[in-house]
């Protein structure tokens, strides 16, 4: 649950509202953060003091506006209630115990310290978690009674389509695959296990020509996890569970591109901050298994690799009954 202030909900709405000066790309900002909301199954409170404003601005084609408000999925008309009323008066009490009624909007006028604390109270009384306005007062009287507020500078801006597909790129040198061939150049059976003979073993000729082949081309034992001693030739690296999360969660994320655009794969791409941290990667898909389940449901209609499709048919292995039912039930369309 989050809340609009006027600015912002002007801008979402209406085509001639202008946004705060020094804000850059305001409007692709707020056309992101909607499509955030609306993947993230939110719902945008409207405070009925905030309606009042809009409708004035909007003019003769007010009518028309609180229609489409009504019947949108996404906003809710939320009124300064019984609940709002308490809450608003315990703000004010809160602020004459300190000895300024008017809390850190010091500047402002008492009646616009009254209308701009019913928009932080209606956000209170509806538990929203983050108000997004511009208004020095109503972020002030959010800051007073612990409300988080965002402005439209604090919003990102939407990845770039170039951002989005660079993990596309060429694969690092370290994980390319070990050229077999160079391992089977001479009569030597050259392995990684301790039951084989080593090149030393086989003290053939031809099974040294391999092993420098190989190396010319492989990563070192440092770069691929292997003890030294191991072998004197190097083998294919067996793919880790890491890896091999990190190469699906690639696939997902350009899939996720194709069917569902760059917003989605965006908000989807903040997996690569834990690609090298198993645990944090495995968190991060367990929470993004409970939001988005529609998402999950149209990669799996489309054919297209899904976080709940590695859940349930890839690894398995690493996540726990729970997490593997919430699949399930996605990949069944059961939301």
């Amino acid at each position: 649950m989050v809340v609009f202030d006027n600015t912002v909900f002007c801008l979402t709405l209406h085509p001639d509202a202008k946004p705060p000066s020094g804000v850059a790309r305001a409007k692709d900002r707020i056309e992101y953060l909607l499509e955030t909301l609306r993947d993230n199954g939110e719902t945008v409170i409207i405070p009925t003091p905030v309606l009042a404003e809009f409708l004035v601005f909007a003019g003769a084609d007010a009518p028309d506006y609180l229609i489409k408000i009504r019947e949108s999925s996404l906003f809710r008309i939320e009124p300064f209630d019984e609940r709002a009323a308490i809450e608003l008066a315990d703000m004010e009490l809160a602020e004459r115990s300190k000895g300024n009624k008017r809390g850190s909007a010091t500047q402002s006028e008492w009646q616009k310290v009254k209308f701009d604390r019913q928009i932080i109270a209606i956000a209170k009384a509806n538990s929203a978690s983050v108000v997004y306005s511009d208004d020095p007062g109503v972020v002030a009287h959010g800051k007073d009674c612990g409300v988080s507020v965002l402005g439209l500078a604090d919003l990102p801006l939407p990845p770039s389509k170039q951002e989005l597909l660079a993990f596309e790129g060429e694969k690092n040198e370290s994980e390319k695959d070990i050229p077999i061939q160079a391992l089977e150049s001479g009569p030597a059976d050259v392995r990684g296990s301790d039951n084989g003979p080593t090149a030393d073993q086989a003290g053939t000729e031809a099974a040294e020509a391999a092993k420098a082949a190989a190396a010319s081309a492989t990563p070192s034992y440092q770069e691929v996890g292997m003890p030294q001693e191991a072998s004197a030739a190097p083998v294919p690296e067996e793919e880790t569970s890491l890896r091999k999360l990190v190469r699906l969660m690639e696939q997902c994320q350009g899939d996720t591109f194709e069917v569902l655009g760059a917003g989605a794969a965006g908000r989807l791409a903040n997996w690569q901050r834990y690609e090298n941290d198993q645990q944090a990667l495995h968190r991060f898909i367990c929470e993004r298994l409970l939001v988005s389940r529609e998402n999950g449901h149209l990669l799996e209609k489309r054919g297209r690799l899904s976080l709940e499709a590695i859940v349930v048919r890839e690894l398995p292995e690493l996540f726990g009954p729970d997490e593997i039912e919430i699949a399930k039930a996605t990949l069944a369309g059961i939301l």
